[in-house]
């Protein structure tokens, strides 16, 4: 039953009808020639942040040519109109990267393995209607079936400029929640950009930061893979910044803050002081690189330190060490080796709380305050010590 009244169905279809008319869109037949030589020209755009997400195994790529020879439906790819006769695609990453790659015009240098412009190319396996085509390359086919790959039509659902940025950016949310399947940071770095880069952009900076990366290094590869460090970035800013609303679900709460930083327009827009922001970051992290490194984010049991990287350690040490340095009104390079060790013999005092375990070990750990608990835990310990 919903738990607010419900408006008339006059202002249903009115509030349909509004959104509706906010949306601008059209649609045209393109080949895969064409699409592949507007990315060539710069008119329709795969940015760096998508292209990482390119997944598809060489025979899922196979396949997906071998639908193409064989003339199977294509769906639709989706892109928005970022200027007058430039696109940017939101949805389609996977068929139009795999066309790229056959054609040896797909450029992944940073992929394991990775794939190089002019060098690699798709060697057809794992085709299973025509296993013929298996071990061949575009180049290695027959002239006829060459011409028929490339004049091959897909439709291209075009979102216009005029339309509401949010239109867009709420169409490839739920158009990537289907297909192949991403990580919440993955459909966030990819998707925010179409409400604004700028903060989007400051996340990758600082997840390159030298500090931050000396002390995440037991990160799993995995996680690396999908946008792990940038999302370890985001919880940061978001449980330091705006712990206040956080009520139980992470995901939604780190998309939520992304969205607003980002969205200058929103009614509900969050103000953030990039250069301010920078300092506390770096030098959260500058700490914590000179006094426990990794260990700051991994638990304490049996006497030790102990398993891999905890992100309820990270948010405790990372966030508590934060509030502290920001409140001490000096430069880290400033601080004393004395003071230096003093935080360090802190962290670990609270590292061995047993009350910290309680805080960050098992289900049901996911409460505004129980984050502030430990979070404080840290703190005090720290400003204890100092």
């Amino acid at each position: 039953m919903p738990t607010t009244q419900q408006c008339t169905h006059d202002e249903l279809y009115l509030a349909i009808e509004r959104e509706r008319k906010r949306a601008f869109s059209r649609s045209l037949d393109m080949s895969f020639n064409e699409l592949a030589d507007m990315c060539e020209q710069g008119e329709l755009n795969i940015s760096l942040e998508y292209q990482r997400i390119f997944r598809w195994s060489e025979e899922k790529c196979s396949r997906f040519i071998e639908s193409i020879a064989l003339e199977m439906p294509v769906p639709p790819i989706y892109a928005i109109e970022v200027k007058d006769g430039c696109l940017e695609l939101i949805d389609g990453l996977q068929r139009l990267s795999t066309y790229l790659y056959l054609r040896g015009e797909l450029d992944l240098p940073d992929r394991d393995p990775p794939i190089r412009r002019g060098k690699d190319f798709l060697l057809l396996e794992g085709c299973d209607i025509v296993p013929e085509l298996n071990g061949f390359t575009f180049e290695d086919l027959p002239t006829s079936l060459k011409y028929r790959i490339r004049r091959a039509t897909l439709r291209v659902e075009i979102v216009r400029r005029e339309s509401n940025p949010r239109f867009a950016y709420y169409m490839f949310k739920r158009l990537n929640t289907g297909g192949e399947s991403l990580s919440e940071q993955e459909i966030r770095n990819c998707s925010i950009r179409i409400l604004g880069s700028e903060f989007n952009d400051f996340i990758f900076k600082l997840s390159k930061n030298q500090y931050f990366q000396k002390c995440i290094q037991d990160i799993t590869d995995e996680y690396r893979k999908t946008m792990g460090e940038q999302e370890l970035v985001l919880r940061f800013f978001a449980f330091k910044n705006n712990l206040a609303e956080f009520v139980h679900n992470i995901d939604p709460f780190l998309t939520d803050y992304m969205e607003r930083v980002s969205d200058r327009e929103a009614t509900n827009h969050i103000e953030f002081n990039y250069a301010k922001e920078e300092c506390i970051f770096s030098d959260a992290f500058h700490v914590i690189s000179r006094t426990l490194e990794t260990k700051a984010f991994c638990r304490w049991a049996n006497n030790r330190y102990s398993g891999g990287f905890s992100k309820g350690h990270f948010e405790a040490f990372s966030l508590g060490v934060a509030k502290v340095i920001d409140s001490l009104g000096v430069s880290v390079e400033h601080l004393s080796d004395a003071q230096l060790r003093a935080i360090e013999a802190a962290m670990e005092t609270a590292k061995k709380n047993p009350e910290l375990t309680k805080l960050t070990v098992g289900g049901g750990k996911n409460f505004k305050s129980l984050y502030e608990k430990k979070i404080e835990l840290v703190a005090s310990a720290i400003r204890a010590a100092l």
